[in-house]
């Protein structure tokens, strides 16, 4: 979606087939006739934005065909016509590319996620149209989704691993960005992001298949959880006690967490070392036993109220009884 012909009505930017096409927007929720334009070969995903920083929409598109995998900048004109491409290659098949300014030099860098090859490669822009050699981050990839995940003003990834779950790739605000941390999931890979419990904080989406299954991941802030994944505790004999799974919980932030309440339902016990407050960096641990009452599936939750979110914090458990 964009403004690509400057009169403030929504219009459309697809890619399919051997086209990128735009349809200009009347206003009322239908379209003009498509303008095409086929000076990109195969393209596959596309990202709107100002490239060349002449205040007019532009596109960039990623495809692929055979062995040969190309990134393309295709400069708006202004009136809903596109120029024609300016093509570079790419070292893997790409799967998605996301727009951003990642170094704040007021120049669009893009993010490609890859296909073939678990990694998200980020060119930074020249302002003009071309980029910078890529440099490319392992640990995830397919769906790369930008964003603020941590609040401090540069812009962080999340992609999609190579098992259920999130790949989460922080930016260091030059361009660069830190080693990969995956958070599992039971089931589901990042589909989209957004804030799910109105604390202000960007949230994880993941969507699952067969059947269809939605969950999310909200953001902990600075407050870190370790494992980041759910616990699951496998088969235990019915009124017996497990051995204790510990989850460590760290103050990634510069000042104390309120440790207000922690509430554990369902089959299990917790005890924890945190005390009413955190201390900034500091690292106090939640001990979780299982003590099934029957046989079958159990699932249960830690709640934890802290001072690192305006939401409860929530720990996944489960386990089966035998």
């Amino acid at each position: 979606m964009g403004d690509f012909n400057g009169d403030h009505r929504a219009d459309v930017a697809g890619a399919g087939n051997s086209y990128i096409s735009i349809l200009l927007g009347k206003g009322d929720g239908t379209f003009e006739s498509s303008i095409d334009n086929n000076s990109f070969f195969a393209p596959g995903h596309l990202a709107v934005g100002d490239f060349n920083n002449d205040h007019l929409l532009d596109l960039a598109a990623v495809g692929s065909f055979g062995s040969s995998a190309t990134i393309g900048v295709l400069l708006g004109n202004g009136d809903g016509t596109l120029q024609s491409s300016l093509t570079y290659p790419l070292s893997d098949t790409p799967d998605s590319v996301a727009a951003a300014d990642f170094n704040g030099d007021g120049k669009l860098d893009v993010a490609v996620g890859g296909y073939l090859v678990s990694e998200v490669t980020v060119l930074l822009g020249n302002g003009d149209g071309s980029f910078r050699q890529g440099v490319s981050y392992p640990g995830g990839g397919y769906e790369v989704i930008v964003g603020d995940f941590r609040g401090t003003g540069k812009l962080d990834m999340v992609a999609e691993p190579s098992e259920p779950g999130v790949a989460e790739f922080l930016g260091n605000g030059d361009g660069t960005f830190q080693q990969a941390k995956i958070y599992h999931s039971g089931a589901g890979y990042t589909a989209a992001v957004g804030d799910l419990n109105g604390d202000h904080k960007l949230d994880v989406v993941l969507l699952g298949s067969k059947p269809l299954a939605i969950t999310s991941m909200l953001n902990t802030g600075v407050l870190e959880f370790s494992p980041c994944s759910p616990l699951a505790f496998g088969a235990q004999r019915v009124n017996t006690t497990s051995k204790p799974k510990i989850v460590s919980l760290t103050n990634t932030g510069s000042k104390p967490i309120s440790f207000n309440s922690m509430r554990v339902t369902g089959a299990f016990r917790a005890r924890d070392t945190c005390g009413g407050t955190i201390a900034a960096g500091a690292v106090c641990r939640v001990d979780v036993t299982f003590t099934p009452s029957k046989p079958g599936h159990e699932r249960g939750g830690i709640t934890i109220v802290d001072s690192a979110s305006s939401k409860p914090q929530y720990i996944e458990l489960s386990g089966v009884g035998k």
